[in-house]
């Protein structure tokens, strides 16, 4: 569908500092070459993504773009 946006909604996002501390230091990890993925079970009842870039990606805009 032309003009539709695929994006999360806020519901759908890890949107806080708090929210990825607490993946980071209890989450389960899986190392890919590419990508590590954490997951950590939550009371939502519902699954959220949360993405971060390491800055060897570049500076703040190019990580957004990415």
């Amino acid at each position: 569908m032309a003009g539709r946006r695929e994006t999360f909604t806020r519901e759908d996002r890890l949107r806080n500092s708090k929210q990825f501390e607490a993946i980071y230091a209890r989450g389960s990890r899986i190392h890919g070459r590419w990508l590590m993925l954490l997951g950590l079970p939550n009371e939502v009842g519902r699954s959220r993504l949360g993405v971060t870039l390491s800055r060897k990606v570049g500076p703040a805009v190019m990580r957004n773009k990415a």
